[in-house]
């Protein structure tokens, strides 16, 4: 009975740690929830500041007198660049050199889970003046960043109290942090899990996946309340049983190949980023292009809605022409902003892109050949297809393309389509979009997620 009895009780003490990590997963994924969603709304309640008016950035640039939609781009960088010029300046006022900023990628493959606060604010306040004045970037961006920095802050601090011993490691309270974001960002749990574990940690472990599916639940239940429910995109696409899906194979072999393309197109104007005023030359752009077509503004929502058959600007025509004209005018623009260095994300611009180029795809055989291919399948398709061959992350890929339309009936065929891309994607280049997590855990000095504190400690 001795024995039992210490048998049960070592079980119950190894028990304990999981059930904590578990706990804290909960409270992690509703503090970064909370903090993207805040920063969300922030973002929103600035662009009125801005522009007199708190809605979707493409349906605000659709309703201002041209000389606003190209001035506000403008006044947004200059605020933008003012913020970073300040934070040189207090820095150098301190006598020291500013702290360097670390991406959350990053924080987990080489800064064991540790992100400086302060530089991330300073980021953050510059990506706030970018973002509601409509430069051509993604919002997502600055709100997962500034979910993870929350929470590695809070681990940090908590570290010395008495819930030392039951805290998660760094790494992992980055990872829910992420989970929270963005599922935030999207509206989209099961890809939050997915894009934390494929994208952040490099691996697909049961415990880490549990953790993070606790840390995104609580992150989509904070954010439901207060932003809304999703989907973002819905979309009901038609599916025939006709020899036309089996074309979906080459489109997606098609987007494996233009994956690492797309990576250099966004980064082949980094050199921009060393003139003086990069991010106002962004701004000018974005306001000059957006002259042309509203929808240059934003993260590329309109566009994509464009792409899959939605108007979600009044007035502005959708189709193979208009989906064409905002795909180049989105390249050019979005290309000149992560060229001059504006803070933000690029995972919703190539969601734009992919939906954009799947869809003029579907125009095109349908035209050609007359038949009953739905550009809009061929949209979801390609969003999800480029996606995964750029970030090298077929499951979050596939699950964030059925979680943004809705429509699960596309689950199976974009896990296939999107495997396929990823494949031909990763022989052809080893580069992601992020790309920390384009370099092997175990290359370059980079530790090995297995010791990434996933572990309960003992």
């Amino acid at each position: 009975m001795e024995m039992a009895d210490a048998i049960r009780e070592a079980e119950h003490v190894e028990r304990l740690p999981y059930l904590a990590h578990a706990v804290w997963a909960v409270l992690l994924g509703a503090i970064s929830g909370l903090a993207a969603s805040l920063l969300r709304l922030g973002f929103r309640g600035l662009q009125w500041c801005l522009t007199g008016h708190g809605s979707d950035p493409p349906l605000v640039a659709a309703g201002l007198p041209e000389w606003k939609r190209l001035a506000i781009p403008i006044l947004g960088a200059l605020c933008a660049t003012a913020i970073l010029v300040l934070r040189r300046r207090h820095a150098h006022k301190l006598g020291r050199e500013p702290r360097p900023y670390v991406e959350y990628v990053e924080a987990v493959r080489r800064e064991h889970g540790h992100i400086p606060l302060v530089p991330n604010l300073w980021r953050t306040a510059s990506a706030a003046f970018s973002v509601a004045s409509g430069a051509a970037i993604g919002r997502e961006g600055s709100m997962i960043q500034f979910a993870a920095a929350i929470t590695s802050w809070l681990q940090e601090k908590l570290r010395g109290s008495r819930v030392a011993e039951t805290l998660p490691t760094p790494g992992l309270a980055v990872a829910c942090g992420v989970a929270g974001g963005v599922t935030t960002a999207y509206a989209a749990p099961v890809a939050g899990v997915f894009f934390a574990a494929e994208i952040v940690c490099g691996e697909l472990r049961p415990k880490q996946i549990a953790y993070l599916a606790l840390a995104a639940a609580a992150g989509w239940a904070v954010s439901r309340a207060l932003l809304g429910p999703g989907p973002l995109y819905p979309t009901h696409v038609r599916l025939q049983a006709d020899w036309t899906l089996w074309l979906l194979i080459p489109l997606a072999l098609g987007f494996g190949a233009l994956g690492p393309v797309y990576q250099k197109l966004i980064r082949s104007l980094r050199a921009l980023r060393r003139l003086r005023l990069a991010l106002v030359l962004a701004g000018i752009v974005v306001g000059g292009l957006s002259l042309l077509d509203p929808r240059v503004w934003g993260n590329g929502d309109a566009g994509l809605d464009a792409a899959l058959g939605h108007a979600r600007v009044p007035g502005l025509e959708i189709g193979a022409a208009a989906v064409a004209t905002v795909l180049l005018l989105r390249l050019v623009a979005t290309t000149v902003c992560v060229g001059c260095g504006t803070v933000g994300g690029v995972f919703t611009p190539t969601l734009f892109a992919g939906g954009a180029i799947g869809a003029l795809a579907g125009y095109g055989l349908a035209h050609l050949r007359q038949t009953a291919a739905d550009p809009a399948l061929w949209g979801v398709v390609g969003m999800s297809a480029l996606i995964a061959a750029a970030t090298h992350a077929p499951l979050m890929a596939a699950f964030m393309a059925t979680e943004l339309t809705g429509d699960w009936r596309l689950l199976p065929g974009l896990l296939l389509l999107d495997t396929l891309a990823w494949l031909l994607a990763r022989q052809l280049s080893p580069d992601a979009l992020y790309a920390i997590a384009s370099q092997a855990p175990v290359h370059k000095g980079l530790p090995s997620p297995h010791h990434l504190g996933w572990r309960a400690k003992p």
